[in-house]
């Protein structure tokens, strides 16, 4: 009897990849948890593996130790200790590594790549850190500026209660240990980094992409739009639509994520299919159009994820060769740590890869199931299942982070998904033409079609966040 489409995936977790995966991440949760007395029962384990002569388990039992080994020399080299400085008042001298959050009222917010500040005798003093400033709304900086400001260096706030926000953890997936206070009126520009003109450009194009925007649509849609295609940083969306997001399970529509990337890479690649026989040009121009859309998206560590995965997919198409999902995951994870390790802690990033195991795994039974001669009826009825399949997976995260449990995303993403799928695609095809005055004719059609579509998410989310439950 033939094995089950789950049950061959599952039988990959014997794969060196998986458990090299498996035992980074157990190895890294050693380390920043301080769980020291782990390391004997790593111990007890390799120990059983060897009298049992089981390899995958004296295996893992070293990579869970090099795991973490790696982390604490990691941690020591890259992220520079910064204690003896907080609470004092200096002269610092970095560039400006991304776009400046406006969206308070009291300050701009923006990642600072710190190389050195000037001690109380004028002596300049290399670093290499990277903290999130807090700056002047009045200041502008841009990415790439070379600057010197002043100000107080200070560590993140923890969180106050479990499953409230934490600056601090939040920070640290970020790769950044601390933040910076800066004076009013002490930022002075010195010059412009002139590595910096693709990050500049891509902010060009979201701005007159919104600029244009702004003349057809009103506040909610145009937000909503802007985080659909772009992702939450590129949105302002009010408090209460953002509640209501969140309450329905419709965040990962919102912000940049796996959905965004794989709608993108699979419509370019079926609409090239039409016009040439040969896998080559379609493979390529949807592997291109991937990596400008992470750039546009700031590299979010869940876009990055999605769209090495999708690339290895389209690659091994090339080459009829199908991928194995649990390995290439694994060789995602692998990736991440070793270039990254913090970011295994990017909550974003762990729902990601979590919600998309869970469809990758039953995605396959679930076509076989759904077989109904309605092909609308299918369709939606295959929607469903795919928001179920994708917010059980994610439970135990969920709850072990916010503490709560999303019940109403079961059903908000039946209408929500497609029809973000559809404000992707339009708002993707409109990106090229916002940068020709000679087409908005065009652009204000497409904005038309984005007015209905975006007023229909909102209609659809207000009308389920009424519903009781």
């Amino acid at each position: 009897m033939q094995n089950s489409l789950l049950e061959q995936k599952l039988q990959e977790y014997k794969n060196p990849l998986v458990v090299i995966a498996f035992g980074l991440l157990l190895g890294f949760a050693l380390y920043y948890a301080r769980l020291t007395p782990c390391y004997v029962l790593v111990l007890v384990v390799f120990t059983i593996g060897a009298l049992f002569r089981n390899k995958i388990l004296c295996f893992l039992s070293l990579v869970i130790v090099l795991g973490s080994l790696y982390s604490s020399i990691y941690f020591h080299l890259v992220f520079c200790d910064l204690d003896l400085l907080i609470g004092k008042r200096f002269v610092y001298l970095g560039e400006v590594i991304s776009n400046a959050d406006e969206r308070s009222k009291f300050n701009n917010k923006y990642f600072f790549r710190l190389n050195g500040y000037l001690d109380h005798n004028l002596n300049e003093r290399k670093l290499n850190s990277k903290v999130l400033v807090y700056g002047s709304k009045f200041e502008k900086c841009e990415i790439g500026d070379i600057i010197q400001l002043k100000g107080v260096l200070k560590d993140p706030k923890k969180a106050i209660l479990p499953g409230l926000f934490s600056e601090k953890r939040y920070l640290f997936s970020k790769g950044v240990k601390y933040v910076l206070k800066a004076d009013s009126g002490s930022t002075v520009y010195l010059k412009t980094n002139k590595f910096a003109g693709l990050a500049r450009f891509t902010t060009q194009t979201r701005e007159k992409f919104n600029l244009i925007y702004q003349y057809y649509l009103e506040e909610d849609n145009i937000n909503l739009l802007n985080g659909i295609v772009f992702g939450s940083k590129a949105s302002d969306l009010n408090k209460k639509v953002k509640e209501k997001i969140q309450t329905l399970g419709l965040a990962h529509i919102t912000s940049a994520s796996g959905f965004n990337v794989s709608i993108l890479a699979f419509f370019v690649f079926y609409l090239c299919r039409f016009f040439s026989k040969n896998k080559f040009i379609p493979s390529f121009i949807a592997i291109f159009l991937v990596l400008i859309y992470s750039s546009f998206a700031d590299y979010s560590t869940s876009v990055l994820r999605a769209s090495v995965f999708i690339i290895l997919v389209l690659i091994g198409n090339l080459f009829n060769k199908k991928i194995k999902i649990l390995p290439a995951i694994s060789l995602i994870i692998i990736s991440f740590f070793i270039f990254a390790p913090y970011s295994v802690l990017d909550i974003g990033l762990q729902l990601s890869i979590v919600a998309f195991l869970g469809l990758v795994l039953f995605v396959d039974e679930l076509r076989r199931k759904i077989n109904l001669k309605n092909k609308l009826l299918n369709f939606l009825l295959f929607v469903f299942f795919q928001s179920l399949i994708a917010q059980l997976s994610v439970i135990p995260l969920i709850v072990f982070h916010f503490h709560n449990i999303q019940i109403l995303g079961l059903l908000s993403n039946i209408l929500a998904v497609p029809c973000a799928a559809l404000i992707l695609i339009f708002g993707l095809i409109t990106v090229p033409f916002v940068l020709i005055p000679q087409f908005n004719i065009l652009v204000s059609f497409f904005a038309f079609i984005q007015h209905i579509l975006t007023s229909l998410f909102l209609i659809w989310m207000k009308w389920l966040y009424l519903m009781p439950c």
